[in-house]
């Protein structure tokens, strides 16, 4: 059971990991191929979370880029997808410290 869990807890690390690389290389097609958004983006609400939530408002809609809305879409359920398996995780942590 504890390898299990060591093995859920390494795997959900590595997805956050291939999370935020792939965050990071959507945030760079934002600043290159779309400037005014980026500056946009960043006059409005110069903090940390500007482009999370510009993802999850799904303003990436209006920027008429398949491509990039397709890759945002991707991202969106990816980080879905992750939350539920670090749920899968702390149940997992939760029936492991009761056995």
């Amino acid at each position: 059971m504890y390898t299990l869990l060591v093995f859920l807890f390494v795997v959900l690390l590595v997805g956050i990991a291939i999370g935020l690389v792939l965050q990071q290389m959507l945030f760079a097609r934002l600043r290159t191929q779309h400037p005014r958004a980026f500056e946009a983006l960043y006059e409005s609400g110069a903090d940390i979370m500007a482009f999370p939530r510009f993802l999850w408002k799904r303003h990436y809609r209006g920027l008429a880029d398949e491509l990039f809305t397709r890759r945002a879409g991707f991202l969106r359920r990816y980080w879905v997808a992750c939350f539920l398996f670090f749920l899968l995780v702390v149940v997992g942590l939760v029936v492991a410290i009761s056995i």
